[in-house]
């Protein structure tokens, strides 16, 4: 969905928790189930932050809560939303583009599973372990894993 505050627009993302995934049955790899959504990106997060500070590597982050998020785009001023009409038809709008979301993306029982609408960690491409100040595209690769 769409959030934004005084600085910025941003789509957030939201760890899968099983939805509309069948309990474990088989011995198949190949099949997603809910045990599968048990382990998610915050997970992930929390345990290469305390592997990396038990090396003594120093971990700034940005967020002190941990962010699953795309920024869509920035406020240089406030003029767009000087008056509180101005706000509340750019909040109005931020909500319409979110019950669209919700009725194209998010699951539904008895629905059908977009596979766009799903990011598993690695699918593409492996992890990126990178170093330096990273918001904005800085940074620099160490390296990167091998995605399946």
């Amino acid at each position: 969905m769409l959030s934004y505050d005084g600085a910025a627009l941003a789509l957030s993302f939201l760890p899968a928790a099983g939805e509309l995934l069948p309990p474990k049955k088989t011995d198949n790899p190949d099949e997603r189930t809910q045990e599968d959504d048990g382990f998610t990106y915050h997970h992930l997060r929390r345990d290469l932050f305390n592997i990396a500070r038990k090396t003594g590597v120093s971990v700034d982050s940005r967020y002190v809560v941990p962010s699953s998020h795309i920024t869509v785009g920035r406020f240089l001023t406030q003029d767009d939303h000087a008056t509180p009409e101005k706000m509340a038809n750019w909040i109005k709008k931020i909500e319409e583009i979110n019950v669209w979301l919700e009725e194209e993306y998010w699951p539904k029982e008895g629905g059908v599973r977009r596979e766009d609408g799903e990011w598993i960690v690695g699918q593409e491409r492996g992890l990126d372990f990178r170093e330096g100040t990273l918001w904005y595209g800085g940074g620099n690769t160490v390296r990167i894993g091998k995605g399946f």
